[in-house]
């Protein structure tokens, strides 16, 4: 079959892009698959699908494109729509335009409210289907109405739960369209590595009301204090954020509770977590569930209506608990946490549950859904279309519990394998060459992998962001396509118990290429906690220093920013036996020294004049940056001369510790 996919963006961050992408690729096994993005964003897609589907665009909307004008409304899109104000007539125009020369067997869009545009477009040779992402999320009552309205005209809807569909057929009697509950694809990750034992939950999806966000920190706060080393991540971004971070402020959580922000590859995340949780008060399908089951993840999910009932089964795979109920979402986190036997064997349950969701029995039940629908219109007319390229060497990176880093590359067997080339980001830095251990065979594919390792100890490569590619046996280089960074084993690696410290972190850049932060210096005090207190911000952490470093005279000193007239602040610290110290800067001495403009001080441990000064800084575990991850609250003061003043500590983008005061 010729299918055709209708979608908003698949450049968008979301589950419907998502969604949509591991579709077209499972059915493009079979049928020739093409998606339409109705907008263009960006300059390669969110969540891309394989070379063998085609992808389109309608409208560039990427900086310094040629938009549209902007003009009449859509006179197609329903206004019941919260997007119908991104839709005029001119992209009515192209959408009609796209649907009148597809040629496709069955064109599916992957938003309710596109049902307008086959409607506008009437009946010309293909199958009129939607699969409906929303279900019983839909907004609004009129919304709603509408539509019903819209599918009674439509060829066939896919419904991602049986409830969902079942709901759809009562409502719409004798005129319902022929309907099918296939749940979305949830494929296994490409690598699965695990680390388990980590005190650590997550949870991910965006950061809106109905995700029920409040609700998780709320649960977390009554169990923090029983069980402290436990930490709590949340993945995804949305209006939500600033909302949630001030509850965390509220409940005094700052360096338990951390907002990840969004991640286009949620893999390596799962692989650390002990268990996962969603509070959503409403969920069409629970994606983030699946996901985690497939990394053997306990899911701990509010019972919302209809995904998590059809996903979750209690005792076997996970808990549910009613939506809303902080108390008895508090009560199974403590109960997962304090019986790691059970969180044993809901892992293997998990694990068992989530082939439910693959690709191949996804593919099969909508494939059979489909024909059925293509059966009962006039062929349409075969249209070539081009395939995407995707430029790079794919490769999964895998951080050891040592540190160590483990590179594979897909290789051409037989042939000689290229060097690892580590660039330094600066234009007279020599470049490190690696030469490859060996090949691997991946038994489930047969593909074959060159394999390299990045040594986890100094002196290899000093302190910067690096590039890391392919040097060709010609000399050519080639870019490397990260399809995995698993950093987990950042989270078990011993600290240092003394200095230098060093510490790589590879990731996934913004073009989709590897690349590698790395901390490397001869002394370093790693931040453990701050405490916002009655009178002053109190650090704590660790010291990773040379075995005969003289720390005599140790304090803490707030060194103002060039420019800045604001003067030094100093404070008190102290060290221990163990290297840990504790260190306190009153706000009294802060204010003093402000300007009552903005201010910018860095914090450094002085010691007797003559010693180097060590940077406090946050570089230990697996966050690349972590400036609007640890986020602290403000504080108010009233400045002598200029009046109200707030200020608040934070992570710089390199992670060393500064704070900041500014006029209220």
């Amino acid at each position: 079959m010729r299918i055709s996919f209708l979608l908003h963006s698949i450049d968008n961050f979301g589950g419907v892009p998502r969604a949509t992408s591991s579709l077209a690729t499972a059915l493009a096994a079979q049928h020739q698959v093409e998606i339409v993005s109705i907008f263009r964003t960006a300059d390669r897609p969110s969540f891309a699908p394989s070379a063998d589907v085609s992808v389109r665009y309608l409208v560039d909307q990427r900086d310094g494109a040629q938009k549209p004008k902007e003009g009449e409304r859509s006179r197609i899109m329903p206004r019941e729509d919260d997007w119908a104000d991104r839709y005029s007539r001119e992209v009515d125009d192209k959408v009609l335009g796209h649907l009148g020369t597809c040629g496709a067997d069955v064109v599916i869009a992957a938003r309710p409210t596109f049902a307008a545009y086959f409607v506008a477009h009437g009946r010309h040779g293909y199958g009129r289907v939607v699969i409906d992402h929303e279900g019983s999320m839909v907004p609004s009552e009129e919304l709603r109405a509408r539509t019903l309205e819209l599918y009674r005209e439509m060829d066939g809807v896919v419904c991602l739960t049986q409830a969902d569909a079942d709901t759809y057929r009562h409502r719409l009697g004798e005129q319902a369209p022929p309907l099918a509950a296939i749940g979305n694809i949830v494929p296994p990750p490409a690598r699965h590595a695990p680390v388990r034992g980590l005190p650590l939950i997550a949870a991910a999806g965006q950061l809106v009301p109905r995700k029920g966000f409040d609700t998780l920190i709320n649960a977390f706060a009554k169990v923090a204090p029983h069980h402290p080393q436990w930490r709590l991540r949340i993945f995804g971004r949305g209006p939500e954020h600033g909302r949630l971070q001030e509850l965390v402020h509220a409940h005094g959580l700052s360096d338990a509770v951390r907002l990840m922000g969004a991640v286009p590859d949620l893999t390596a995340e799962w692989d650390k977590a002990a268990f996962a949780v969603s509070a959503a008060r409403r969920e069409s399908f629970g994606l983030t569930l699946v996901e985690a089951m497939h990394h053997g993840l306990p899911v701990l999910a509010a019972d919302a209506p209809f995904g998590p009932g059809e996903i979750v089964t209690p005792g076997q795979n996970g808990i549910l608990v009613p939506v809303g109920d902080e108390d008895a979402m508090a009560q199974a986190m403590h109960y997962l946490i304090t019986q790691p036997a059970e969180r044993e064997k809901l892992s293997q349950g998990a694990y068992a549950s989530a082939p439910l969701y693959s690709a191949e029995r996804i593919a099969f039940l909508c494939t059979a859904f489909l024909r059925e629908v293509a059966a009962s219109v006039p062929d349409g007319s075969a249209a070539v279309l081009p395939p995407v390229v995707h430029a790079g060497v794919p490769a999964q990176v895998l951080v050891g519990g040592d540190g160590s880093i483990e590179v594979r590359t897909v290789a051409q067997p037989g042939t000689e394998l290229p060097a690892l080339c580590v660039t330094l980001r600066r234009a007279d830095a020599p470049l490190v060459r690696l030469a490859a251990l060996g090949t691997s065979v991946d038994e489930a594919t047969g593909v074959t992998h060159a394999v390299y390792a990045v040594p986890a100890e100094p002196p290899i490569l000093t302190e910067g962001r690096y590039d890391i590619d392919l040097e060709l046996p010609d000399g050519r280089r080639q870019a490397l396509a990260v399809e995995g960074v698993h950093t987990g084993g950042l989270l078990v690696r011993r600290i240092p118990p003394e200095g230098p410290a060093y510490w790589p972190v590879p990731y996934r850049a913004a073009d989709g290429h590897l690349s590698l932060f790395v901390r490397h210096r001869a002394e370093h005090a790693e931040v453990h906690s701050v405490v916002v207190g009655q009178d002053g911000w109190l650090v704590r952490g660790s010291l990773i220093v040379p075995r005969e470093a003289n720390l005599s005279g140790l304090r803490l000193s707030a060194a103002p920013r060039r420019g800045s007239v604001a003067s030094t602040v100093s404070g008190h610290a102290s060290v221990g036996h163990d290297g840990t110290f504790e260190a306190h800067l009153p706000f009294a001495g802060v204010v003093a020294a402000s300007s009552g403009g903005h201010d910018d001080w860095d914090l450094w441990l002085e010691r007797e004049p003559g010693l180097p000064r060590i940077r406090l800084a946050r570089f230990f575990d697996d966050i690349l940056e972590r400036k609007r991850i640890d986020v602290y609250p403000t504080q108010r003061w009233h400045h002598p001369t200029q009046g109200p003043v707030s200020g608040r500590v934070f992570f710089t983008p390199g992670n060393e510790l500064s704070f900041t005061v500014s006029p209220d």
